[in-house]
């Protein structure tokens, strides 16, 4: 369902900083899939460095982010943690291997757990999870 809405100005924020268009859509598709693992699953979840870049975008965007909720029925909390989440981006690697095969290493790079704090993503820190609420 995220499919349906238009993502092209996350795409434009992200262009010049992460290397280029193409990178850029096919980070889209990585990401539409985090958040469809994180919606289906049980438990939580953590993105790749990459991933975690393209969703901090999309939660900015509010009344985009709200669009999401909307159109997949359910809002995806991106939740701050003390420390990298090593144990969910690994739940969350296999769950990937189960549905969409093996993940692409251009975007989820081994142990590679997206890291954040409240202010926004840093190369060394706290983690991020997701949390699904109704």
């Amino acid at each position: 369902k995220i499919n349906r809405v238009d993502l092209t100005r996350v795409d434009r924020k992200l262009i010049g900083k992460l290397g280029g268009r193409n990178f850029v859509e096919g980070l889209r598709v990585e990401t539409i899939r985090f958040l469809g693992i994180a919606v289906g699953g049980n438990g939580s979840f953590a993105p790749s460095k990459h991933v975690d870049e393209y969703w901090h975008a999309m939660v900015l965007d509010t009344p985009l982010y709200a669009e999401i909720a909307d159109e997949v029925g359910i809002f995806i909390h991106h939740q701050p943690t003390e420390g990298p989440e090593i144990a969910a981006y690994n739940r969350t690697v296999q769950a990937y291997r189960e549905i969409f095969g093996e993940p692409n290493q251009n975007y989820w790079e081994l142990n590679n757990a997206g890291n954040c704090s409240t202010s926004g993503c840093l190369s060394t820190g706290p983690g991020c999870i997701s949390n699904v609420k109704d």
